[in-house]
């Protein structure tokens, strides 16, 4: 356990895992809101639910089996992981020139968010005390309630082809904007999360 950590630490630790568990939430609810311009522009419209399921049941698999490395591992060296194959999921989503590479991409992006979701639960057993775990565990459903707010208004702006900075938005956006949060979240999880270990062998 590392409750001895300060409070400072604590706080910049509980930041980047909430950014990077962010990333997660977000994703979910930008994406709805692009899915029928997707299979509009590939004209694969019996694929829609492919879009979501594929991300769903990787990421669904992939829980159990991070959670079980990051004890063996480490929490950061998982996270910075789930993070990574999170991101480049994302780019290759915003690349996607086909139904399938997309549906590929989204396979591979759930792996990411599998790890990731893994770990910030975790993590707050690890840093806090049983009776300060209430408000830091709070705080983490205050990420998901956030993107649920933001994260359809936002997915409608990008998809609906309004400008920013001189370029013009499109669904690939709702992919792509996930790679700039994921870059600040690795950076903060690399320079301060602790390895956050326990069994003592595999």
């Amino acid at each position: 356990m590392h409750h001895e950590l300060t409070l400072r630490a604590k706080l910049i630790i509980m930041i980047s895992v909430m950014a990077s568990l962010f990333l997660v939430a977000l994703d979910q609810t930008i994406i709805s809101t692009a899915l029928g311009t997707i299979v509009e522009e590939f004209n694969a419209f019996a694929s829609l639910s492919l879009i979501v399921t594929a991300y769903l049941l990787t990421t669904t698999v992939t829980v159990p089996i991070a959670g079980k490395l990051s004890d063996l591992y480490g929490r950061r060296s998982l996270l910075l992981t789930g993070v990574a194959v999170f991101a480049v999921g994302s780019l290759f989503s915003a690349m996607a020139g086909d139904i399938t590479t997309l549906v590929l991409a989204r396979a591979f992006q759930g792996i990411g968010g599998g790890i990731i979701t893994a770990n910030a639960f975790t993590i707050v057993g690890d840093l806090f005390s049983a009776r300060e775990r209430g408000k830091w565990q709070g705080m983490i459903g205050a990420v998901f309630g956030f993107s649920s707010l933001i994260g359809p208004l936002l997915g409608g702006y990008l998809t609906d082809g309004n400008t920013i900075l001189g370029f013009t938005t499109d669904w690939r956006w709702t992919f792509g904007i996930n790679v700039p949060i994921a870059i600040v979240a690795f950076i903060v999880i690399a320079l301060y999360c602790p390895s956050l270990k326990h069994a003592k062998k595999p």
